[in-house]
């Protein structure tokens, strides 16, 4: 598999969310539940998550990953909790 290659997991809970991805890599993102991703260089990302939840609440994390020259693929799992 490509290095530079992640697979993201959203373990987000709560009613009907919808989430957005920003991969901070030349504007890149994605609205897949659990994308993957393959970045064009190495360097330090900050990967950002928002969630949207159906009557409107939004929230958002983001988290610092670097992407080396010399790893296999990597999984990087979001956590978010929605409490009506």
């Amino acid at each position: 598999s490509n290095k530079n290659t992640f697979h993201f997991t959203n373990n987000s809970t709560g009613g009907n969310l919808s989430s957005t991805w920003n991969f901070d890599d030349n504007g890149k993102t994605s609205v897949d539940k659990n994308p993957t991703y393959t970045f064009s260089a190495a360097g330090t990302k900050n990967i950002k998550l928002v969630v949207l939840s159906e009557f409107g609440c939004k929230d958002s994390i983001t988290k610092k990953i670097g992407i080396k020259d010399a790893f296999s693929a990597l999984w990087c799992i979001f956590y978010y909790r929605f409490f009506d």
